[in-house]
């Protein structure tokens, strides 16, 4: 059988696959960001609805949020330094 047919075969196998497989992890990393979001105080925040409106985007902008905070948290923490 060539490789090319193996390929055409078995590539609807993998796909769903690796798709639900990183689904699951953003999913995780998703949850594990807005946990952290949720557990940092409001003195970390420089104003008074700031943690409002992470959790705002956290909702509304599901895939790209979580990365967006782990930016935020990393600028954030050299700043404190």
């Amino acid at each position: 059988m060539p490789i090319s047919d193996f390929l055409a075969v078995n590539v609807g196998f993998v796909s769903p696959l690796v798709l639900a497989l990183a689904a699951l992890v953003l999913a995780i990393f998703w949850m594990y960001q807005f946990v952290q979001l949720m557990l940092l105080e409001d003195i970390y925040f420089s104003a008074r609805y700031d943690k409002i409106i992470w959790a705002a985007a956290f909702i509304l902008v599901v895939p790209l949020a979580p990365f967006a905070f782990l930016m935020w948290k990393g600028a954030k923490s050299l700043n404190r330094k």
